[in-house]
């Protein structure tokens, strides 16, 4: 999976998108069409962020619809561009089968060293420092995680002494 980053400045640097492949001919050289995904283009030339969002979504997590019944997001959302939170969040909806849930853990604060999970047994979970170590982007608050995952019907939320929040979320 390419990162963001490499997927939006990729985008930035492709040139116009129009219809077709071909030169438009002197009559359309001033038409700006869809592009031929069906996204908008902007009078320059570009998508909006949130449909780069949602092409980036479609390229790296092409699933189809209920095909999961369980999802781990672990800090996932601590590290993501603003763009990327609410779709996200909607496409992991979508490939939720009815009934199934999504855990995902949230650092509490940005002033912690991001920390990793590793499944130690079947029963345990080591919190471990983070290998990558990016830095993390932002801290949700409560009421950011419950807007987040507004579609689901039922959430709860489980506050550690390790500086991450659990919450649990059922489709």
């Amino acid at each position: 999976m390419r990162s963001w980053a490499e997927f939006e400045s990729e985008q930035k640097s492709k040139p116009e998108r129009s219809g077709s492949a071909e030169p438009p001919s002197p009559g359309q050289a001033n038409r700006r069409g869809p592009a031929p995904s069906g996204d908008r283009v902007s009078p320059e030339g570009e998508r909006s962020p949130a449909e780069l969002a949602a092409a980036f979504l479609q390229q790296n997590l092409d699933f189809g619809l209920e095909s999961f019944h369980g999802i781990l997001a672990w800090d996932v959302f601590d590290f993501l561009e603003a763009e990327l939170l609410g779709p996200l969040a909607a496409r992991l909806y979508k490939v939720l089968a009815p009934g199934g849930v999504l855990l995902a853990a949230f650092h509490d604060s940005m002033e912690i060293e991001p920390m990793s999970f590793r499944v130690r047994d079947h029963e345990t979970l080591d919190l471990v420092p983070a290998r990558h170590r990016q830095p993390i982007r932002r801290a949700l608050q409560n009421r950011e995680i419950l807007a987040l995952f507004s579609e689901f019907r039922s959430s709860r939320t489980y506050v550690g002494r390790d500086h991450l929040r659990e919450a649990l979320f059922l489709k």
